[in-house]
């Protein structure tokens, strides 16, 4: 059976979004938030979206990874877009098999993956703390992996323009965050941390893409 379009996902607007966090701030006409400002919420707000829930997932097949290596940049694993997280790193073990490396945090790879720093072999663990991957143990020859990764989304810079990369329902988190970052300009910290509770709890509740 085909797979069917989920009806509740479609692409919203710049000015979407802009209305959106409006109304919940109560200034239709731009008297406290400019539109320079609300666009530039929204752009944030969008990043974070795509950071929590991985609505912006791509697969990125195929790199190759030299021998011994402990590390890789992940803001260079695709080129022209800026890898903001990764979801899943797999190892072609050979030609016809594909294994997923076990994910720890960081604070446990350390503990566990570092213990075995001097030694190359065959990856079984990554983790990730800022731009960085870190896998474990050391590919002892050349090879390949994939990478499932989160991509920062491209700016809207038009109020015309759709957004055709986090679409609904994952776009319905993104006014929370704007009205958190328009509120925390105001030095009003209260009603930003209620908007703030509201986006993380929108994510969670459609959950990861």
């Amino acid at each position: 059976m085909p797979d069917i379009l989920d009806p509740l996902a479609y692409s919203v607007t710049l000015q979407s979004y802009i209305t959106d966090a409006q109304r919940l701030l109560h200034d239709a006409t731009y008297k406290f938030y400019s539109l320079i400002e609300l666009t530039d919420y929204v752009n944030k707000a969008r990043r974070l979206t795509a950071a929590v829930t991985g609505c912006t997932r791509q697969l990125i097949p195929s790199v190759d990874v030299d021998a011994d290596t402990a590390s890789i940049a992940t803001t260079g694993l695709l080129s022209g877009r800026r890898v903001i997280g990764l979801l899943d790193v797999y190892h072609w073990y050979s030609a016809s098999t594909r294994v997923p490396l076990a994910y720890y945090p960081y604070s446990q790879f350390a503990r566990t993956g570092t213990v075995m720093s001097n030694y190359s072999g065959t990856p079984a663990i990554w983790s990730q703390i800022n731009g960085t991957l870190y896998i474990s143990s050391k590919p002892s020859v050349a090879t390949t992996m994939d990478f499932d990764a989160a991509v920062e989304p491209l700016s809207l810079a038009e109020l015309t323009d759709a957004d055709n990369e986090i679409v609904s329902p994952f776009s319905e988190c993104v006014k929370f965050y704007m009205c958190y970052l328009a509120k925390l300009k105001d030095g009003k910290r209260a009603e930003a941390e209620a908007y703030r509770v509201d986006f993380y709890r929108e994510c969670s509740m459609i959950g990861s893409a």
